[in-house]
C-alpha cells in the first residue's frame, strides 16, 4: 500500500502490475529452492540455477516498458 501511494499510483492497478513477477519469483522459489533442498540438493547449487532461470523467463515472457518517464531534474 505504501509503495503505491509513494508513486501516486492506483493500488489495484499497482496490485496488477506487480502480481506476475510476485507470483513467478515465489513459484520459482518454492519448485527450483524449496523442494530439491528440502530433499539433499545443497542450496548452493539451486541458487543459481533458479536465478539463471528466473532471467530467462522474464527475458522471454517480459515485455519493454512504452512510455519511460524523463529522471526528475533533468
Amino acid at each position: 500500500i505504501l509503495s503505491s501511494l509513494a508513486s501516486q499510483c492506483d493500488h489495484v492497478d499497482h496490485v496488477r502490475t506487480q502480481l506476475p513477477y510476485a507470483l513467478l519469483v515465489g513459484g520459482a522459489a518454492w519448485l527450483l529452492c524449496a523442494l530439491p533442498v528440502g530433499f539433499g540438493v545443497p542450496w548452493w547449487v539451486m541458487l543459481p540455477i533458479s536465478a539463471v532461470l528466473l532471467v530467462v523467463i522474464l527475458r522471454i515472457v517480459g515485455q519493454p516498458v512504452d512510455n519511460v518517464p524523463e529522471p526528475m531534474g533533468a
